[in-house]
Parts: C-alpha cells; sequence; structure tokens
C-alpha cells in the first residue's frame, strides 16, 4: 500500500509535474538523505502506471536492486528487474527496476516498445556515460526525466539536467523530527599538507589511508569510540581496504563485534549477508570502503566514524547522512569525525548550494565555499563537539584569553620569561618545539598527533612537514611548557563540569 505524502513530498511531486508541463523533460529533485526520494518516486510511478505508461528506476549498484523493487512491489506495482539473469526479469513489466551497467549494455539493442515512458534516476550525482546516453534519448523521445539525489552538486549537471526542484532541508528535517539531530565531535585534525591528491581534486585514497593509519590515529578511532558511542551500532569509513581491514581488527581486539565490506574485493552475497547482521544487531560496528555512501539504509545506525578525509562536500554528506534517520529507541546520531570534514565541510544541517552547476563557470559546487557571514565549525577546547557557538553547548565550556599568569585553585604556575609563549617563532624554533614535544609523546605513549596539537595550543601554529621532523628528548623548558599546558587542561575539564 502506498504511503501517505509528507507536505513537502507532494509539494515536490507538483513542481515535478509543472517543469514536465512547462517542457523541461529533464529534472533534478534535491532531497537529503531521509527525507523519503524513493517515496516520491513511488508516487511518480504510480501515476505513470495508472495512465498505461512504462517507468524505469535506474540504480548504479546491486545492493539497491531489490531494495527499491522489493519497496515498488510493497506500493502495489507490478516490477521487473533488468540486472544481469534476476529471476525478476521481465519485460512486460510496467516497472523496471535497473542497474545502470546493465542497461547501458542492452539499451541499444532494446525495441522502442519496452523502452520507459518516464525514467527515474537515483543517486544522480553519479551520472556514467550510459546515463548520459539515455538521457539524450529521452530528451529526443520527449520522455521525461527526473534524477534523484541529496547532493547534486557535480560539475556540468547543469548541461544534462534543465531544471532543479528543491525539496527540503536537513535541519528542516531535523526540526520535524524526521530526520534525527547529530551531535559531531572531533577529536583530532590530520595533518595533510603534501598530501597527493587525485584527478577530482580530492585526496588520494592511498596517500590517506598512509596518514590515517598511523597507530596513534588509529588507536585513536577505537578510543574515542569507546568513550563516545560505546554501545552504538556504527558505520566506520576508512580511506582504504587496507585501512578499514585495520580498522576492523582494532575493534575486534578490543572485544566489539566488528565486520569489514568494501567494493572492490567482497562480493554481492558477502556484503548482503554481513550488512543483514549488522541490521540485526549481529555486528556493531561496520568498517567500510567505497560501498555505504548512497542508498544505504539502516536507521538503526547511531554512530558515524569518519576517517577518510574528504574535499568532496558530495562524498561529505552522503556519508554523514548515513546516521541521521530516525529509528525506535534512537535520540541523536553521534559523529566522530577524525578527518577534519565537519570543519572543512560543514556540518549536517549547514546550509547547501541550491543550483546546477553549468558546466562552464570556475565555482566549485562540490567544495564548501564560505561567505564571511557563514558561522564556522570548531571544535572544542575541552570535549571535541563542533559546533558554531562560542560556549561549547555539549560541555558548556567557554574559551578564555591566554593569561601569561596561569592561575588552577590549590596550584600556582607561573609562565616565565624563558618558556612565555613568542609572539614570532622561526622555521627552527617551531621544528625544535614540536621535535621535543614529539620526543615527550613518545616517551610517555601518548598518540602522535598530541606533539601537533599541544604545539599548535602554546605556539598559535606547527610547523609543516611535522613527518620529516625527528624527536628530541625534551628539556626542561619544554617540560614546563607541558605541565602548563596539562594545568590549562585540567582546568577547563573542571569548568566543564561546573556548567553541567
Amino acid at each position: 500500500m502506498a504511503q501517505q505524502l509528507r507536505q513537502y513530498q507532494a509539494q515536490a511531486l507538483s513542481e515535478l509535474r509543472q517543469g514536465i508541463r512547462s517542457g523541461a523533460m529533464a529534472q533534478m529533485l534535491m532531497a537529503p538523505t531521509g527525507s523519503g526520494k524513493t517515496t516520491i518516486a513511488s508516487a511518480i510511478k504510480q501515476g505513470a502506471c495508472a495512465k498505461g505508461k512504462k517507468a524505469f528506476f535506474i540504480v548504479d549498484s546491486l545492493e539497491l536492486v531489490d531494495q527499491a523493487a522489493k519497496r515498488f512491489m510493497d506500493d502495489g506495482m507490478w516490477v521487473g528487474v533488468i540486472q544481469g539473469d534476476h529471476i525478476m526479469t521481465n519485460y512486460a513489466a510496467p516497472v523496471q527496476v535497473a542497474t545502470i551497467q546493465t542497461l547501458g549494455r542492452r539499451w541499444r539493442q532494446m525495441p522502442d516498445e519496452i523502452r520507459p515512458d518516464l525514467l527515474i534516476i537515483d543517486e544522480a550525482h553519479v551520472l556514467h556515460q550510459a546515463h548520459e546516453d539515455i538521457i539524450q534519448w529521452c530528451k529526443e523521445k520527449r520522455v521525461p526525466v527526473i534524477g534523484l539525489s541529496a547532493t547534486p552538486f557535480r560539475k556540468g549537471l547543469g548541461k544534462i539536467f534543465d531544471r532543479l526542484v528543491v525539496t527540503i532541508t536537513t535541519g528542516d528535517l531535523m526540526d520535524a523530527g524526521y530526520l534525527c539531530r547529530a551531535r559531531c565531535y572531533a577529536p583530532n585534525i590530520p595533518e595533510l599538507k603534501g598530501v597527493k591528491t587525485n584527478s577530482s581534486g580530492d585526496w588520494d585514497a592511498d596517500a590517506v589511508a598512509e596518514v590515517m593509519g598511523e597507530n596513534g590515529l588509529m588507536g585513536d578511532v577505537i578510543e574515542q569510540w569507546l568513550k563516545l558511542a560505546e554501545g552504538r551500532q556504527t558505520i566506520v569509513f576508512g580511506a582504504n581496504v587496507a585501512h578499514s581491514r585495520a580498522l576492523c581488527d582494532r575493534f575486534r581486539q578490543v572485544g566489539i563485534a566488528a565486520a569489514h565490506i568494501d567494493g572492490y574485493d567482497t562480493d554481492k552475497e558477502g556484503r548482503t549477508e554481513t550488512i543483514n547482521a549488522f541490521r540485526r544487531g549481529e555486528i556493531k560496528v561496520l568498517c567500510n570502503v567505497a560501498v555505504l555512501t548512497k542508498g544505504f539504509d539502516a536507521p538503526e545506525t547511531a554512530c558515524v566514524v569518519l576517517a577518510r578525509p574528504t574535499k568532496s562536500l558530495m562524498l561529505h554528506i552522503q556519508m554523514i547522512g548515513r546516521g541521521l534517520r530516525t529509528a525506535e529507541g534512537k535520540s541523536d546520531c553521534i559523529i566522530i569525525d577524525h578527518a577534519g570534514n565537519c570543519l572543512r565541510n560543514g556540518l549536517p544541517d549547514s546550509p547547501l548550494p541550491q543550483e546546477l552547476h553549468d558546466g562552464e563557470s570556475s565555482r566549485n559546487l562540490d567544495r564548501k565555499e564560505r561567505d564571511k557571514k557563514d558561522p564556522v565549525e570548531k571544535p572544542c577546547a575541552s570535549c571535541g563537539h563542533v559546533s558554531t557557538k562560542h560556549v561549547c553547548p555539549a560541555c558548556g565550556f567557554k574559551p578564555e584569553v591566554r593569561q601569561d599568569v596561569e592561575v588552577v585553585e590549590g596550584e600556582l604556575y607561573e609562565i616565565t620569561k624563558d618558556n612565555a609563549p613568542k609572539e614570532k617563532w622561526s622555521t627552527e624554533e617551531l621544528a625544535s618545539l614540536y621535535a621535543e614535544l614529539k620526543g615527550y609523546a613518545e616517551a610517555k605513549g601518548i598518540k602522535p598527533g598530541w606533539a601537533y596539537f599541544k604545539c599548535q595550543e602554546y605556539a598559535g601554529r606547527a610547523p609543516r612537514n611535522t613527518r620529516q621532523i625527528k624527536s628530541k628528548a625534551p628539556s626542561q623548558q619544554t617540560l614546563n611548557i607541558v605541565r602548563h599546558l596539562n594545568i590549562k587542561a585540567a582546568k577547563r575539564r573542571e569548568a566543564g563540569r561546573a556548567a553541567a
């Protein structure tokens, strides 16, 4: 039985129909993850079937075929599947769910009488050449095309689609209770200067994996999860297959039921079995690469761990969106960002571009371009919670202006002329400070990223190319600096507890 449309879904459907009447044969519907894009698609298909029309629904992954077919059958439609030798292959059915890979191979030999009168493309920000060829045929034959996407920011989409229809924002969905709230934490930010990029302008996966695979960072993923999200159904996004597998092993080592899947080495049956075990709660943490960034529907997911840095706004939104659906007993979703993505690309409810790229403009919609008036996301120095507020909404910590003398109840510690923060640091002085902080961290068994952040906290910045700086035994001056910073951290924690 078809679901009752929400007000914004009905409005989107009305706007799409109006667009077709006005001659816009290829339209893009922008709707956030969890807003019910498939519900809108089902309503469109039911209308087409009622008029004796044939409607195609195109997906680009095997995982989505059966999910979409089941949904349309549950809504009372006769459904066929175009995917390999699928058991539901039946070209007589008025609704066809097809993978673009199979449809692209069969399209040229397909007679016009079984081709669609309406075409809907899921995750339409990812277009293959076969998509574009089929869309071109639809335009020539005056067959309406509707693309569905939460992130239609890809360069050149405005040359393929005639019109963008925006339904509702993620923030509005949260306010209405259709999506759950998110609490974002950024316990550390990796140093990515000098890391090479790929042809799309994002960081190279293997190069990023080398940074994120450092022993301290790997351990921090587990430590922070145990601290912030233990017991929650969790999806972890790794940088590459080796990194994801290594994270999975780390979770298992501390007794957490974890599994790994990817879009390269694991077959469809194996992925499906693992995903079903995750949905049943038999697997607590699901580490993945190139599988769960789009179309994956597991509302019980209550934590997302970002261990894969990206410059792509599309990829960022797709990843964090996996945890925003509502479920019984789920009050919110915790996002643990070890990649700096929330600071780089925004929070789940941050404003998004509402236009299609024309293919010519130099503006890149798939990058977060801030206006001077836009609020800036930053992590709390006390708890790591990411927000745009001056006073942390999670722990109540309020940043204070650095003073030359630090007073802590029960203990007085003075910053002397010898170890006071300098106004200007030479490259050599900064490198020496970092080297000694790194040496201190190694001696104490502290994660490597600690030295970087303490150097930033004390000197206002850290040196470049930190991985090339060898550690040194800390001098008494550096030990005093560490003590000073530890006292400051203790004071912040006390202030946070008092505010709570």
